[in-house]
């Protein structure tokens, strides 16, 4: 897929982080291959502004600098779902991790 048409894929992508006790937890919402996605997240600055202001909060350091370490981290960082119960977006409805 083209970058303009990946990039148009990722209109409406939710991203949600939570910290609590050296214990960070994000939950990404997106639609299509979670690889192509992160592959091109990783790219953009915004992105990485977040992930270097998350750096001094970790207990375990990461190394996200090349390609294949991102891919290393998050291929074993990743979650299996258990149960997801989407809500219709409610205006100013907020996210809590318990």
């Amino acid at each position: 897929m083209s970058e303009p048409h990946l990039a148009a894929r990722l209109q409406g992508l939710g991203t949600t982080v939570f910290a609590k006790d050296g214990v960070i937890v994000r939950i990404i919402e997106v639609e299509g291959d979670l690889t192509k996605v992160m592959a091109h997240l990783a790219a953009e600055p915004a992105i990485q502004d977040v992930e270097r202001r998350l750096d001094p909060l970790l207990v375990e350091r990461r190394d996200l600098s090349t390609h294949e370490s991102r891919k290393a981290f998050f291929g074993n960082a990743i979650m299996r779902v258990i149960a997801q119960h989407p809500a219709p977006p409610f205006p100013g409805a907020q996210r809590y991790a318990l």
